[in-house]
């Protein structure tokens, strides 16, 4: 899911901020599914965001945007999708600096090669989020897994 973020806007919180409202759209999106009892499957969702505002936060010791970014959601809470299955693709942060490597050298990615940041992002889905959400995440580790052994786990947990 991806949003137009205005080229005056620096700030991360800025950037979390839109991607949290841009789950209203979505919801409104694929809202026409729910009624008809389908499954939806999607790559990236507010708990994405979320994550990734916390390991941000926590890495820089302030932890206040955090907060902002939390008491928005609930806020919306009432206008979003909220998932009743979650599947983390995890792996070691050795294994995600080196799925990176080719952006290494791109400013826009060099918090993912930060490893306490990495760290803090992967204490997010470990403990940070079941204290938000009541459905408990499913890790599928793809460090040592093909394309297609992550698909057929993957695939096993949806159906």
């Amino acid at each position: 899911w991806h949003i137009k973020i205005p080229k005056n806007i620096k700030s991360n919180f800025e950037i979390q901020r839109l991607y949290i409202l841009s789950e209203k759209n979505k919801y409104k999106i694929n809202s026409k599914f729910c009624q008809k009892k389908e499954k939806i499957v999607l790559d990236r969702s507010f708990i994405s965001t979320l994550a990734y505002s916390y390991a941000d936060c926590k890495t820089n010791n302030v932890m206040t945007d955090y907060g902002k970014i939390l008491k928005l959601l609930e806020n919306i809470k009432y206008e979003i999708l909220w998932p009743t299955k979650i599947i983390v693709l995890d792996c070691s942060i050795k294994e995600s600096i080196k799925r990176r490597k080719r952006f290494q050298n791109i400013i826009e990615y060099r918090k993912w090669f930060d490893q306490k940041f990495l760290v803090n992002f992967s204490d997010f889905y470990h403990n940070e989020l079941p204290k938000i959400l009541k459905v408990k995440p499913i890790f599928v580790d793809t460090s040592n897994k093909t394309i297609l052994e992550v698909k057929n786990e993957v695939m096993k947990e949806i159906l």
